[in-house]
């Protein structure tokens, strides 16, 4: 996809090319987009929310929560607004703060899985986390998961000795810390007796990918 070579200035054209590069995954043409945008509306969520998605793709992590609160002020109820700020607080380090906001997207969508797991995982990064209070958020979490109606046991019989089968699936198989530390795992596997399938779920495959 090539970028425009003109920008549009209308409203409607500046959302239809924000949208283009929003697809492409042009971050920095993304937040510039969307800064004309709202210096049209300012409280236009669609682009609050796009201009904090592009900063916190691009690590001002500052700026991201800054946007996202602002998307906030114009619509306080919205579940994913407060998952995403509390996504942010989670990166900036500051997991008490974004435990909040994971609580409360859970409380205005108690069905948001994301929210309970990344108030966990949150746990997991807070060195003064009490114990006690982690293990009954990960049974709590446990608790909530539900059985995928494809996943089966194999057909007993089978040989026993036959290469095991193992899937990776991952949003984060590129040049992300995840990829480059599960390659060489994958490389010093016995092909032998195991057979490795990974699966990529990534918005915007690289050379890692």
């Amino acid at each position: 996809m090539e970028k425009p070579s003109t920008l549009n200035t209308d409203l409607p054209g500046l959302l239809a090319n924000a949208e283009q590069a929003a697809a492409a995954g042009w971050q920095d043409e993304l937040f510039v987009l969307y800064g004309h945008i709202l210096t049209q509306s300012p409280d236009n969520l669609t682009a609050l929310k796009g201009a904090a998605r592009a900063l916190l793709a691009l690590r001002y992590l500052d700026d991201s929560a800054q946007a996202w609160r602002a998307a906030l002020d114009v619509a306080p109820d919205d579940p994913e607004i407060q998952f995403q700020c509390g996504v942010t607080h989670f990166r900036r380090g500051e997991m008490k703060t974004a435990r909040e906001f994971f609580d409360s997207a859970r409380c205005v969508a108690p069905a948001h899985y994301g929210a309970l797991g990344m108030n966990v995982l949150s746990r997991l990064y807070d060195a003064d986390e009490d114990p006690a209070v982690l293990w009954r958020a990960q049974q709590d979490w446990a608790a909530q998961r539900v059985p995928s109606p494809f996943l089966s046991h194999p057909a007993a019989g089978q040989d026993p000795e036959r290469p095991l089968r193992i899937g990776y699936l991952s949003s984060d198989f590129r040049a992300h810390s995840v990829g480059f530390n599960m390659l060489p795992i994958f490389q010093r596997f016995d092909r032998a007796r195991f057979t490795i399938h990974a699966y990529a779920e990534v918005a915007h495959p690289d050379e890692a990918t």
